[in-house]
């Protein structure tokens, strides 16, 4: 079974944060810093569950 969660926001410090906190209880996770790689990253990684930020530049969390 698989835990993954992919971290899409354009702070990095929080996905950072956010990214060292969850592989601690052994949740496979990566992160974008934007929505347009979010939605390649998606089709590769397959995520269980996205937490997205919706205040980005360019694409943002609704377009997203």
């Amino acid at each position: 079974m698989s835990n993954r969660i992919l971290i899409i926001d354009d702070d990095e410090l929080v996905c950072r944060t956010l990214h060292r906190v969850l592989v601690k209880f052994e949740y496979e996770v990566e992160y974008c810093l934007d929505g347009e790689s979010a939605v390649n990253r998606v089709k590769e990684f397959e995520p269980d569950l996205i937490l997205l930020d919706m205040q980005m530049p360019r694409l943002d969390g609704y377009e997203t």
